[in-house]
């Protein structure tokens, strides 16, 4: 467990410390609160520096082509698994699920054995 001390509205003057349901943020409690932050920066306005640390454009390019590679490479090996996957992924269902889960609706109708849920899932072809 990881216990941290924070302070709702740091900087905010009158705003620090209230619950942020009892009112709204005016303008005057954002323009102290970018003085005591000393922020310069115009709302929705933000710095180099911090957009840099942030920005993940080029990291994740290099992930998603080694993600594509990896599926290329898993596609050669095991097209049918790579299928499944494709599958589960854009979440498709099997050609014949509507027909089998009918059946088996209709199996369990029959049967009057009382099954609990977690046992019936594990009955489904």
């Amino acid at each position: 467990m990881i216990v941290c001390k924070t302070s709702i509205g740091y900087g905010a003057g009158s705003k620090q410390e209230v619950n942020p349901l009892m009112e709204p943020f005016r303008r005057r409690s954002a323009a102290e609160l970018r003085k005591n932050l000393d922020w310069e920066y115009k709302p929705f306005e933000i710095p180099e520096s911090v957009y840099a640390g942030w920005d993940f454009k080029e990291k994740g390019k290099n992930l998603e082509e080694n993600w594509r590679a990896i599926c290329a490479d898993h596609e050669k090996n095991d097209p049918e698994k790579a299928t499944l996957l494709k599958r589960l992924v854009s979440g498709d269902l099997p050609e014949n699920f509507m027909e089998a889960f009918d059946n088996h609706i209709e199996v369990l109708k029959e049967n009057n054995d009382s099954i609990a849920t977690r046992k019936c899932s594990q009955m489904f072809p």
